[in-house]
């Protein structure tokens, strides 16, 4: 793995990765097996494959596979694929996803008690860590989600399919196709239902 820019690898032992700071990864992950990768920071990569991923910070890149994978920040990605998929959304600053396919999602914003998990000098770096600001911009952009369970709040969606779907506050979803429905939050647009079960548009 070939890595460029100011960072500083705090474990690596070719099955687990952990680093912090700004960084670009110009070579895939996926050339041999890693189990774990944790990144605190800002990193732009093209592929990205570990068993257990754990974001933190601002990221740019094409695809994402992993078994568990989460998010806190900001990201903009091609493709995720996984089995369990959690993101926290960054302050202010909107993410996007082209494609999600996973057993289980769940996209939520930040609480005014949450704190970032970022916890190391790269901190100073990173003003918008250092505050917690109420979020009210924050959006995330989907074009498509295929999923089993799906929890969403403050998503912008063109299609979900899924078997289960818990809908909260700030969320507009072009198509939506669903065997479980519950909209629980304010501020939600669905233009489209299609009820699996059922076989019939509402």
């Amino acid at each position: 793995m070939e890595i460029e820019g100011f960072f500083k690898i705090k474990f690596r032992d070719g099955k687990h990765i952990r680093q912090e700071g700004i960084c670009k990864i110009r070579d895939a992950f996926d050339k041999k097996e890693i189990i774990s990768v944790d990144i605190e920071g800002k990193a732009d990569f093209i592929n990205l494959k570990a068993r257990i991923i754990n974001l933190c910070g601002e990221f740019k890149g094409n695809e994402i596979i992993g078994k568990n994978i989460f998010i806190d920040g900001q990201v903009k990605m091609s493709v995720i694929t996984t089995d369990k998929l959690d993101i926290i959304l960054s302050d202010n600053k909107d993410s996007k996803i082209d494609s999600i396919i996973c057993n289980k999602l769940l996209v939520k914003i930040r609480n005014e008690e949450q704190q970032p998990i970022i916890n190391t000098y790269f901190k100073r770096l990173f003003s918008e860590f250092n505050k917690c600001q109420e979020n009210k911009n924050s959006v995330l952009w989907i074009n498509n989600i295929k999923a089993d369970k799906v929890e969403i709040s403050n998503c912008c969606i063109d299609k979900i399919e899924a078997k289960s779907i818990i809908i909260n506050d700030n969320c507009k979803i072009n198509k939506l196709f669903y065997k479980e429905l519950i909209v629980k939050g304010k501020n939600t647009i669905i233009k489209e239902k299609f009820n699996l079960k059922e076989g019939e548009e509402e």
